[in-house]
């Protein structure tokens, strides 16, 4: 079973990766390039972008395991406020 520090090391692997990610693209398509390289590139790039999605999806769902089993509160204020950060980051990913 997933402990929180598990969920912790998962999701530090990926904070702000796909961002990073998106500026590299960006980079990528202003330079000047052989076109050919330059989709190559791109295509390289997008298939990190995807690999670390996957990796963030993986861990948040290991993060709503973890809140499920309750292993974040030990008061109900506190699962309350779990239950509240866990709809935050819902609707952040949503906007994804």
């Amino acid at each position: 079973m997933t402990d929180r520090f598990d969920f912790e090391e998962m999701f530090m692997k990926c904070w702000h990766v796909t961002d990073d990610v998106d500026l590299l693209l960006q980079v990528v398509s202003e330079l000047d390039m052989d076109a050919k390289d330059q989709d190559k590139l791109m295509n390289i790039l997008g298939g990190i972008k995807a690999t670390y999605n996957a990796r963030f999806d993986y861990a948040f769902r290991a993060f709503e395991e973890l809140i499920g089993n309750g292993a974040f509160s030990s008061s109900q204020l506190e699962k309350e406020n779990w239950e509240e950060t866990l709809r935050n980051w819902k609707n952040i990913r949503a906007g994804d």
